[in-house]
């Protein structure tokens, strides 16, 4: 299980999600705009990402290393 803790959405197309899984670990996940909007927000029903949390890593993206992040 993954929680969301941070999302970056100025990236446009692009939206960073940092998400802690169980085990303390920490994943910066890319995935574009509109994939994140239809695969996690509309699928909670919410319009926020932090606090959200996954069960499992989402169908579409791909992680990214922290430093990478502004290269977007």
């Amino acid at each position: 299980m993954y929680t969301i803790i941070n999302a970056y959405t100025y990236l446009y197309p692009w939206v960073v999600l940092t998400l802690h899984s169980q085990m303390g670990k920490e994943i910066y996940w890319c995935i574009s705009d509109v994939h994140a909007e239809e695969d996690i927000l509309q699928a909670y029903n919410t319009k926020d990402y932090q606090g959200i949390v996954l069960d499992k890593l989402p169908l579409h993206g791909f992680p990214i290393n922290h430093k990478d992040i502004n290269r977007l």
